[in-house]
């Protein structure tokens, strides 16, 4: 949980890696990826990880959008099962 009460107007600066989880609903092994990988930027205080807000702001929003398809749900399985086929025939299998 946030220090800083919401009733203040007051937005945090940082947050804990729980509240990283809690916000962005990614796992903690989710969290620690990102922070790894220097797409979130993060600081410590002590033995506290602290997660820059505004980068998980800016990481969240910049992921790609979910995409619905327009076809029906019987044609999709059809073009994926058209998709697997080409995939298979275009395999070469070396002869002994």
């Amino acid at each position: 949980m946030s220090t800083i009460p919401e009733s203040t107007g007051i937005e945090p600066v940082t947050c804990s890696v729980k509240e990283a989880e809690r916000i962005s609903n990614l796992s903690r092994n989710e969290v620690y990826e990102i922070l790894n990988s220097g797409r979130v930027d993060a600081v410590k205080a002590g033995t506290r990880t602290l997660i820059v807000v505004d980068s998980l702001r800016r990481y969240l929003l910049n992921l790609p959008r979910y995409v619905t398809s327009t076809a029906p749900r019987g044609a999709r399985a059809m073009i994926a099962a058209r998709k697997e086929a080409a995939n298979r025939s275009k395999r070469v299998v070396p002869h002994p």
